[in-house]
């Protein structure tokens, strides 16, 4: 799916599966390890602006591409 895609959402990819781990992991650690943790309850709106940015990403590359 991303092998066509450009350096850009590849990078933004990459960063959005990093802070997708990141949350994975803060509320796999007891609950006083990390300080920055999105509430659970609000989880869905990480994977919102995730999600939107990396097909946000891949339309601009869509569009760019038809020139």
């Amino acid at each position: 799916m991303l092998w066509g895609a450009s350096v850009t959402t590849r990078l933004v990819a990459g960063l959005s599966l990093a802070v997708a781990g990141y949350h994975l992991v803060s509320y796999a650690l007891p609950a006083g390890w990390l300080y920055l943790r999105v509430p659970s309850d609000r989880l869905w709106i990480l994977g919102v602006v995730l999600a939107v940015s990396v097909c946000g990403s891949l339309v601009l590359d869509r569009v760019e591409r038809r020139g």
